[in-house]
This record gives structure tokens, sequence and C-alpha cells, in this order.
């Protein structure tokens, strides 16, 4: 028996030092150390414990990471069934020293506490939190330490302390409120709902202006999002109204697996001169536009508008734009350019343009056509006695565009009067229009100049043509009286 003794003595000697390094305030000061080194390791900062106390049944601990931030829990556990019942308080006040961590650029703070109760089988996470100044509550599952199901509601934070928190330019303002309702979060089998609503938002100009170069007027926005998470599968609907106008996603599907994205929209633009920002030109009046966009390899974006009189079908191909236009009013399409309304008919036809080259060429043909009258008009009625605006002109009109510098060929013909025209240069910044035509009006030839601003210009008529017009007719008059006098002479 007397080795059964030793072994005894062994064995409470041994469980007396387990006890005196694990569950006394001396060996706790022994093992704080150890601690703080081993996690520090692993999340590759600075770590300090301020307090480490674990008795048995009960523990507290507070950690410091790089000075600025703190997390702080204690509880009680059950040692054999692993079972934990703690409350926790994290304030991270700088988490841009956090990169280490969150490998993730994330900047300004975030404060949080909740409890923790379960096992390692299951356990539930429960918390509160004022992330971007809002009131927000959570909770969430771990199946064997893993993330499982995930509820929170966020309201009133602020949108632009979200985007600086990611890291991210301060793009737009306002207050987001949100609904997740996460029912699985296996990576492989996402199931839920977040449902997302932006009120009060403002587009912060000068960001925009730094971060794209787009000089975007005083905007504000509301925004309503509702995401369907199944797997693969992610289908959102939106709504954006917004003082530029509304825009109307019915179903927008991403395919993680496959990395696309398709969708449905509609647009509509109250009032077209909001959108200089990105055209580049004043325009007037309004459109309403509807299409479909896909982005996978390619990005294919189709668009139709009831507008202008006639419809407009397009498809965006990268940087490839084709567009098909019907029976197009030019008077509401010169109203639209805010261009003098100098000719009415129904325009239909291509265009071919490459965004990024910004070249491309416009083939249409011009039906019906009639003149409204103008100083060129006029003009010509008084020069070549002719109402040129009586005549129904048919014809073609070609444009090609190269940057803002648009050239054009004209060729109208109607009973009794030609318009003709080669190279007539229209630059689309500056306004300016220098164009020559070639008008025979009831067999009067005219050459019409036409320069300066597109919405003044200065119109000139070259009568060189016609003067010598009217003198083949004066000598082929006077002629012909003189012969018919010589024949009356002969025959007496």
């Amino acid at each position: 028996m007397k080795w059964f003794a030793i072994a005894a003595a062994g064995l409470a000697a041994l469980l007396v030092a387990v006890y005196g390094v694990l569950f006394t305030e001396f060996g706790n000061s022994l093992v704080s150390p150890l601690i703080a080194s081993s996690i520090g390791k692993k999340i590759g900062l600075k770590v300090r414990v301020e307090k480490y106390e674990l008795r048995i049944g009960r523990f507290a601990l507070a950690l410091a990471l790089d000075d600025t931030n703190r997390i702080e829990t204690n509880g009680i556990y059950t040692l054999f069934s692993q079972a934990i019942d703690a409350s926790y308080r994290v304030r991270l006040d700088d988490l841009e020293r956090l990169a280490p961590l969150t490998r993730r650029a994330m900047k300004g703070r975030l404060h949080t506490k909740g409890t923790v109760r379960g096992n390692q089988k299951k356990m539930s996470v429960s918390g509160s939190s004022d992330i971007a100044g809002s009131d927000t509550v959570y909770d969430f599952d771990l199946k064997e330490l893993k993330p499982d199901r995930l509820m929170a509601k966020i309201k009133g934070a602020d949108l632009s302390k979200l985007l600086y928190m990611g890291g991210q330019p301060d793009l737009a303002g306002g207050k987001l409120d949100a609904d997740l309702q996460l029912v699985s979060l296996d990576p492989e089998k996402l199931q839920g709902t977040i449902v997302t609503t932006v009120s009060n938002g403002t587009v912060n100009r000068d960001t925009m202006s730094k971060a794209f170069d787009l000089k975007m007027p005083e905007t504000d926005f509301n925004a309503d999002t509702k995401t369907l998470l199944n797997g693969n599968l992610i289908d959102t609907t939106a709504s954006v109204t917004s003082t530029i106008g509304t825009l109307v996603v019915k179903q927008a599907r991403f395919n993680v697996k496959e990395t696309l994205l398709t969708s449905d929209y509609r647009a509509d633009i109250a009032d077209l001169d909001r959108l200089f920002f990105v055209t580049g030109r004043h325009l007037k009046g309004a459109m309403g536009i509807s299409g479909d966009v896909k982005k996978g390899k390619d990005l294919v974006v189709t668009a139709h508008a009831e507008t202008l009189g006639g419809a407009l079908d397009a498809r965006l191909l990268n940087d490839d734009l084709h567009a098909d236009l019907k029976a197009l009013q030019t008077l509401a399409m010169l109203r639209m350019l805010i261009y003098p309304q100098v000719f009415q008919s129904a325009l239909t036809g291509t265009l071919d343009y490459n965004l990024k080259a910004k070249k491309g060429t416009l083939d249409t043909t011009l039906s019906d056509g009639r003149f409204v009258p103008t100083v060129m008009t006029t003009l010509i009625a008084q020069l070549a006695r002719f109402d040129l605006t009586r005549e129904v002109f048919q014809g073609k009109l070609t444009s090609h565009i190269d940057g803002e510098q648009i050239l054009s060929d004209v060729d109208l013909r109607a009973a009794n009067a030609s318009v003709t025209g080669n190279n007539a240069r229209l630059n689309a910044q500056t306004r300016q229009i220098d164009a020559r035509l070639k008008i025979v009006a009831n067999d009067n030839p005219l050459d019409v100049i036409i320069r300066g601003d597109v919405a003044k210009p200065k119109v000139d008529v070259d009568v060189k043509n016609l003067l010598q017009r009217e003198a083949e007719r004066y000598i082929e008059k006077q002629a012909g009286g003189q012969i018919k006098n010589l024949l009356k002479g002969l025959f007496k």
C-alpha cells in the first residue's frame, strides 16, 4: 500500500499545483503574460492583460489592444459541460489600429456590449451597439463555434460615418435603417432577408467631384431595398427617389457562383438638365427609360424609351453603343437640345458610338419634312421669290462624331426645291456651327452660309449663282425675242 500512498500524495500535490496556477491570484499573475503573448501573436497586435481572474466556476478578463481599444468580459462557466454564461463590453476607439486583425482599412470607433450563453455545440450572443451613431440590437448563434444565424436591427445609422468606418469615400450622408434576418450563415446555404431604408440622403458634391470628376448638383434622395439570400443567389428589389429622378428595380439577381449580375430597371428623369454633370450639355424636357442590365464577363445594357414623339431602342456592349431611332420628331429633339427649331420632320435611323473613343456615326432618314419660318427662309423668299416653308421634303442626314466635333451631310428633296450640304460642322460643347448649304428653290440656286452660336447664328446668302442664273435667263429671253423678230421678218 506504500506505493498507493505515494501516488495519492503525488496526485494531490499535482492537483494543488494546478489549482494554484489556474485558480489563484498568484497563479493568474503568472499566466497573464502568457495569455497576452499568445493572443498578440495570433492577431498581430500588442496586447496587454489588464485583468485576469479565473476561479472555479467564474472568470473575468480585460484586454487592451494597442492602448486605444479595450475588451472586457466576465461570467460563470461549467468546466465539464463547457457551458458559459457571461457578459462582454467592447470599446474600440481606433479601428484603424486594428488593421492586422480586421485585414481591411477601417476607421472610427465601435462600441458594443451584450451577453454570451451556451456551450461549444450551441452558443447564443445578444447585444447592442451604437455603431455609426445608431441604435442597434443583434442576436446571433454559433454551432460548433461557427456562425449559424444572425438577427439584427439597425436604426438611425449615419451613412457618412458608416462609409468612413469602412474606409470608403464620403459619397453621401443620410440615416440608414436595416433589418437583417439571416437564418443560415453557411456560405454554401446562405438564407435570409435584408431590408434597408435610407432617409434624408444627400450626395456629397465635393467627394463626388474628387472621386469621379463629376460636378453633381445638390442632390437629395431616399432609398428602399429588400434582398433575399438563397444559397448562391441574391435577389434584390430597390426604389430610389431623388431630386434628379427615380429609379426602380423589380428584380436584380446576383449569382455568387457564376459572378453574374442580371437586373431590370426603370428610370424617370423629370428635368433632363439635372443630368448636366453626366452629359456635359444643357438639355430640356423629361424622359423615362426602361431596360435590362447583365454583367458577367461583359457588360450588356438595353434601353427603351417612348420619347420625342417616337421610340428609341439601344444596346450597350461594354463600350459599344447601338441605338435604333424610330420616327423621332425633329422639333422635339431640337427643343430638347435647346437648338433653334428650324425643321419639322420624322427622323428614323441608327446611331453607332464608342463611349471610350467618343467616336461614332449617325445615319438617318428624314420624312415629311418642313422648314419652319426663319431668317434663312425669309431671305430666300426675298431673293428667289420662293416660299421654302411650303415644300415637303424627304431626305437623309448622316453625321460623323469625333469627340465634341460633329460633321454632317444633308440631302433633302422636295417637288420644287432641294437642300444639300457636306461637312457641316457643329461643336457640341461650344455650340458653334459652320455650315454651307446649297439650296435650289424653283430652279433658283442659292448658297446659304450659317456660322456662329447655334442658338443665334449669322445667316448669309451668297447670291452669285442666283445672279448668274438670272443673267442667263435674261440673255435667253432677249436672244429669244431677237430670233423671233428675225423669223417674222423672213416670212413676211
